[in-house]
């Protein structure tokens, strides 16, 4: 049966405004809309923002902690329509606003300092009095552990081994980084460190460049690439660890730089650029590119989208 409770004088609440009033021991948000009293739960189901501390935004009452929306008329977000918030009936008598206080579920009585803010079970958490009790005071010493939701049975239960086949270092504990590649090679590559200066080019980097990442390297026990364009012989001569590149324009590609090589990288594609080949301008092959590519100054240094030796993956 209607059990309707005046809340509001009417003249108190001007359009475009909302409040928040209380029937049952409840915060309900109050919204004039265009001279239309709505009320709404004033709790946001998402942070328990309190609605009646927002503003209207059109029909839409904005919640002040995230921005969340909620039609006045129907509770529902426009934002995404499974969220929704109760609504319940309004009128106005007299001058004043009345709510059907039996369509508002009451709440127990709080006391006490932000009681209004104390967050109730809901749909998210269903046990947030049992948190609150054990934030209160202690537990009892000793008491049964259990649960009303499902528990998996004990054949669905997989132990990973991953964490016993190797164990962690404590925190005292050296690690070492020590990286070997060939370990079943005749000459394996044992690195400092699993780092090294990847593939680029004399010409795509300076004389300079090559270098200095090279003498780099060399310091701290890393390898370094020579890219495709060839052996810089001044690279070669700081590296401590070096590969050299073949690749489908087979840029300086000799007997004699194979054997000054510490290892041989075959380069089948370029991720970068997956089936395009590429080009050096002739503008730019100098006569030290070009003696190092094994190229005439000012030719272009083609590099074909794949090796043009090579027509099946057997070969």
């Amino acid at each position: 049966m209607p059990d309707f409770v005046r809340v509001l004088d009417a003249a108190g609440l001007p359009p475009g405004q909302v409040t928040i009033v209380t029937v049952n021991g409840r915060d309900i948000c109050l919204a004039n809309y265009e001279g239309h009293f709505y009320a709404l739960d004033n709790r946001c189901p998402h942070r328990g923002g309190q609605l009646g501390d927002g503003r209207l935004k059109g029909a839409d009452v904005i919640c002040p902690l995230h921005q969340w929306d909620f039609d006045v008329r129907t509770g529902v977000s426009r934002y995404d329509p499974r969220d929704r918030v109760d609504v319940y009936p309004v009128r106005v008598v007299d001058g004043g606003v009345e709510i059907d206080a039996d369509q508002v579920p009451p709440l127990p009585p709080t006391g006490g300092y932000l009681a209004r803010w104390v967050r109730h079970d809901d749909e998210l958490e269903t046990a947030m009095s049992t948190v609150h009790k054990l934030a209160r005071r202690r537990w009892k010493e000793t008491e049964p552990m259990r649960t009303s939701r499902p528990v998996p049975g004990w054949d669905s239960i997989y132990f990973l081994p991953g964490q016993l086949a190797d164990p962690p270092l404590l925190d005292d504990e050296e690690v070492d980084a020590t990286t070997v590649i060939g370990p079943q090679a005749a000459r394996p590559i044992t690195l400092s460190m699993p780092v090294y200066i990847s593939h680029m080019s004399f010409g795509a980097l300076s004389r300079e460049a090559k270098i200095a990442l090279a003498r780099g390297a060399a310091q701290v026990g890393a390898m370094n690439c020579s890219g495709e364009g060839g052996m810089l012989p001044e690279e070669r001569a700081e590296a401590r660890f070096y590969v050299f590149e073949m690749a489908s324009g087979y840029f300086g590609w000799t007997e004699e730089h194979i054997r000054q090589a510490d290892a041989i990288e075959i380069k089948m594609g370029q991720s970068a650029k997956a089936g395009l080949g590429g080009v050096l301008p002739a503008a730019k092959v100098t006569e030290e590119i070009a003696r190092v590519r094994g190229l005439e100054p000012g030719q272009d240094a083609i590099s074909p989208s794949r090796f043009p030796d090579i027509e099946t993956p057997a070969q």
